[in-house]
């Protein structure tokens, strides 16, 4: 794989800026599961609050991974940023399809709106 090109400091501050509103984001997503599941659920909503955390799990450490391969790229070390973004796509490829896997099996015959 061959290394990226030195990104312009523009354009990291525009990723950096991106990457803190999706944690914002995330958060939001995150909390309003948790109070969610606090209420009485019935086992089929359970399951569908069950899978908006894993998911908001997920796309939390992929962001942390985008953050990790900004701050190598702001240091300069490109190398250090291709290696981490090619981990950091196949661990999202395999965390995708045990998700697909995962919903597959336990998919709710059609979805409520709680």
């Amino acid at each position: 794989m061959a290394a990226p090109e030195k990104l312009s400091e523009d354009v990291l501050k525009q990723l950096r800026s991106l990457s803190h509103k999706m944690s914002n984001a995330l958060e939001v997503i995150i909390q309003a599961q948790y109070l969610l599941q606090q209420s009485e659920l019935s086992p089929e909503d359970a399951k569908w609050a069950e899978m908006i955390g894993k998911a908001g799990a997920e796309a939390t450490q992929a962001n942390q991974e985008i953050r990790d391969i900004i701050r190598a790229l702001s240091a300069g070390n490109a190398e250090d940023a291709a290696i981490s973004a090619a981990s950091s796509l196949s661990r999202a490829n395999l965390q995708n399809t045990n998700l697909q896997n995962a919903n597959l099996q336990n998919k709710p015959k059609k979805m409520r709106i709680l």
